[in-house]
């Protein structure tokens, strides 16, 4: 028995089921504790409430005992609660619907940070670009751009580079969005390797892998002693080998010699060491029966290879030198040949009394005697009739006899041109660069190659423009429009003679165009080598690279300021040799818009070689005492060397015939061969270009630029690009809130069924509630193509008209919900309250799901089925619930 109160003891009382004492003892507690009195008083109200209804509803019925006692047992079971459970208990419709609203706030909060998320930033793409071959122990490098895929520049990107998983650059992007990145070559790395790439920003990280190869590159100067040979005679080759890069000798290689027919097949081989001067040597007895031709002599090591073409005929040395020499350098056709033909024996005395004839295609032209000095004076008339163009060349064969019937002759060409000056115009690009100043050589020289000083008057495209060339170079200077452009040249040297030309030129096509310019094309190592960009566009950075030996040696960057970028780069003596510059921007598409020059670098000291023998003549069979000085010149003192030497005695008439000049070698190891190939300007003599003196180099370096202008370069062996997809935040957030929603909105209705059958089952009325709801889905199922074809049907209404039936069913939705709302508070039925709430909740939330799949962010496809079925459950159970009530 409760000490306080007698709760516990009320019903008995009510009952008559207490003895007198206890009675007593209840109703004196009564009468001083209200509490009790309030309980006391709604048992007997609610009991005289049963009564009547149990007499309305069930009379004639009698509760039985059992019955009577469960009633009993369950408002004694009320009241044996703790007061808190009871009014929970009496609550539970709004505690259900406070629940539902807060998880109505914490899903609509989520729901609003996850649409304020910052939007995603835009895709970043990284470009390499380089060549894929590296020399161990030497400066390398590569350009690295970071970029938006709007081809923003991204500044601040970390950039990492790796060699053999060795971290060889580490930098960081500026504010072009690019790296000048430059490293040295891990020198005991070699053969094929893996370049890695690794950039990081804010959007995400990339890895560019790209196989490489690491090997030394070499430059092979080959020569034999002589360039013929007889059938027999023992050929000997030497070759010079120096490292391409730092033009050092390479030692501890074998060389290979070859010796192949015109067919290619090969006639012998040897390998031998080099020297520790990088020299090796091969001689090789020709065979007395081998073939009469020209034959292949090669050098190689590895896959660089040098080659020298070797006569081998049963030729016989000439007994005197034969020369001829015309009063004029060239003529025109028609005009009067004069010249004189001169023979002495190579010892020095002239052939007196020998017969010479002069012979053309055409047959004998002149024929005499020559004087006691060896002389003979000829004239002939050269033909009329023959067409030319611009210039050709009139062959003259002269062959002489002496007295005792040795014979020996020549051929000589003489130049016959049309007008006695020829002229030659090339841009500074090999084609004309549209939008920006050009510079256009202008050569003149006249038809025997030599440069002709001329005053040049220019008409383009209306315009006058006048010229002096020096040394027969002129630069002319205009900025060309898109298209073809016709110049109109004439040039007048000092003595009158005249010559006029129309040259066409090709102008670059593309929509932005990029011209590179050097202030010379010959540097000495402690020059700086200046360049300037003109460019079209809106291009905002130029890159330049510099390739040396097919590696990319530099790259450096310049901001575009009124359509002009400047580059500086001091030239050390890791630049001696031919260099390749190569400038060039990237367009927003990733095409490269570019331009390129050659440049030759020299050493600043060089090896000079003295020779000298203790006689001018001596007689066969005497022996020759000769000393040879090898000394490096600087700008102070020549300085004794040590160096190794290659000699070859040979006859002079058949050493003769060799045609490269004195100091090729050196300008051999200098250029490019594509470089040494283009002669095609009067005037250049490339190893003189080396050497000559401040005016005569000035006017060599001019013609090098026209000689070299438009020449290629190697293109980008390594060109690379990644692409960095940021990662999504505010989608994978959305798609995160879509998933959760969705296993809400999967389970409310759930719990929706649970409160239905809880709340119709305690009535009796669940049963008959599911048979309706069995029948309405037969009929709704025997209905369903009715519905079909009215859906069908209704598409083909107005699209006015659907809206306004749409909104229509939605507003009667709406208006339902209200009113089940108002029926349940107003009679206070908890079982609607909760079904009601969790309906609005269910809503609300679904609104918010399908405005994220709207943006893609559709759940998972299994979450998707079990979601459609839940709403069929949820239709399901707010039918059974209106059947219920």
């Amino acid at each position: 028995m409760n000490e306080n109160h007698v709760e516990d003891e009320l019903i008995a009382y009510l009952d008559g089921e207490l003895d007198a004492a206890e009675r007593a003892r209840v109703e004196a507690h009564l009468a001083r504790c209200p509490a009790c009195a309030a309980a006391l008083a709604e048992l007997r109200v609610l009991s005289r409430d049963l009564d009547v209804t149990f007499d309305a509803a069930m009379s004639p019925v009698r509760l039985s005992y059992t019955a009577a006692s469960h009633i009993r047992a369950v408002l004694r079971d009320r009241l044996e609660r703790p007061r808190w459970q009871w009014a929970f208990w009496q609550s539970r419709g709004l505690i259900a619907q406070a629940v539902m609203g807060l998880l109505l706030i914490v899903f609509s909060f989520n729901a609003y940070q996850v649409f304020m998320l910052p939007a995603t930033p835009v895709p970043q793409e990284t470009l390499v670009l380089g060549q894929d071959r590296f020399a161990p122990g030497t400066e390398g490098a590569l350009r690295v751009i970071v970029r938006s895929l709007g081809a923003a520049p991204v500044a601040g990107a970390e950039i990492a580079v790796r060699l053999a998983s060795r971290v060889v650059y580490e930098g960081v992007t500026d504010a072009s969005g690019s790296a000048d990145v430059a490293f040295t070559v891990p020198d005991d790395l070699s053969g094929a390797q893996d370049l890695v790439v690794e950039t990081r920003s804010a959007v995400g990280e990339s890895r560019i892998v790209r196989p490489i190869r690491i090997e030394r590159a070499y430059k092979i100067y080959l020569a034999g002693d002589k360039p013929a040979y007889r059938p027999g005679q023992t050929l000997r080759a030497r070759a010079l080998v120096l490292d391409a890069v730092d033009f050092k000798p390479v030692t501890g290689q074998r060389l290979a010699f070859e010796l192949l027919d015109a067919k290619g097949k090969r006639l012998a081989y040897s390998a031998v060491d080099l020297s520790e001067f990088g020299v090796g040597a091969w001689d090789f007895d020709l065979p007395p029966s081998i073939p009469l031709e020209t034959y292949v002599l090669r050098a190689r090591l590895r896959d660089t290879v040098s080659e020298r073409a070797v006569t081998v005929d049963t030729y016989t040395l000439p007994a005197f030198n034969v020369t001829l020499e015309t009063t004029r350098a060239f003529y025109a056709l028609g005009e009067t040949v004069q010249g004189t033909v001169e023979a002495t024996y190579f010892f020095g005395k002239p052939v007196a009394g020998g017969q010479v004839i002069l012979r053309s295609a055409d047959g004998a032209l002149a024929s005499g005697e020559t004087d006691a000095q060896g002389c003979f004076d000829f004239s002939f008339v050269l033909p009329p009739d023959v067409p030319v163009a611009a210039s050709l060349l009139f062959e003259l064969d002269v062959e002489v006899a002496d007295v005792a019937g040795q014979r020996a002759g020549l051929r000589h060409q003489i130049p016959v041109a049309p007008e006695p000056i020829l002229i030659k115009a090339i841009p500074e690009s090999g084609l004309l660069k549209p939008g920006v100043e050009n510079t256009v050589f202008v050569m003149t020289s006249y038809p025997d190659g030599t440069p002709a000083e001329t005053t040049l008057t220019v008409i383009i495209a209306g315009r006058d423009y006048s010229a002096v060339t020096s040394y027969g170079l002129a630069e002319l200077r205009f900025t060309p429009m898109a298209g073809i452009a016709t110049l109109r040249i004439a040039a007048r040297d000092a003595v009158g003679a005249e010559g006029s030309e129309i040259v066409t030129l090709r102008a670059d096509m593309a929509a932005n165009v990029l011209l590179l310019r050097a202030e010379r094309a010959a540097y000495t190592v402690g020059d700086t080598l200046r360049l300037e960009v003109l460019l079209t566009g809106d291009a905002r950075t130029v890159y330049l690279d510099v390739i040396h030996a097919r590696q990319t040696t530099a790259v450096l960057s310049a901001p575009v300021v009124d359509g002009r970028a400047t580059f500086a780069l001091d030239l050390d003596n890791t630049h001696v040799g031919a260099l390749e510059l190569r400038a060039y921007t990237v367009s927003p598409e990733g095409d490269l818009v570019t331009d390129t020059r050659l440049v030759v670098v020299d050493a600043p000291s060089r090896v000079a070689v003295d020779v000298a023998a203790d006689r001018e003549s001596y007689y066969p069979g005497e022996t020759a005492q000769v000393r040879i000085q090898t000394n490096r010149q600087t700008d102070d003192s020549p300085t004794p060397i040590q160096a190794a030497l290659g000699i070859a005695v040979v006859d002079a008439s058949v050493y003769a015939l060799d045609t490269l000049p004195p100091g090729f070698a050196r300008a051999y190891f200098l250029l490019e061969q594509s470089m040494l190939e283009r002669r095609d300007v009067a005037g250049l003599d490339i190893p003189a270009l080396l050497t000559a003196e401040a005016e005569a180099r000035a006017a060599q370096d001019v013609a090098a630029q026209a000689a070299w202008a438009g020449a290629p370069v190697a293109d980008f062996t390594l060109r690379a690009t990644a692409a960095t997809t940021p990662v999504d935040e505010a989608a994978r957030a959305r798609q995160s809130l879509a998933g959760r929603l969705a296993l809400v909105l999967a389970t409310l209705p759930l719990l929706v069924s649970i409160v239905v059958v809880r709340g119709l089952a305690p009535v009796g009325v669940l049963g008959r509630a599911l048979r309706r709801l069995g029948w309405g889905l037969l009929g709704a199922v025997i209905l369903a193509p009715l519905a079909v074809g009215g859906a069908m049907l209704a598409f083909l209404l107005p699209p006015t008209l659907i809206a306004v039936a749409m909104v229509g069913l939605l507003s009667l939705f709406f208006v339902l919900l209200c009113v089940a709302l108002v029926h349940s508070w107003r009679r206070r039925d908890v079982r609607v309250q909760i079904v009601a709430g969790l309906l609005a909740v269910y809503l609300l939330l679904g609104g918010i799901l399908v405005t994220l799949a709207a943006q893609g962010n559709s759940p998972a496809g299994w979450l998707l089925v079990f979601l459609v079925a839940t709403f069929l459950l949820l239709i399901g159970a707010l039918a059974l619930l209106g059947q219920g009530l």
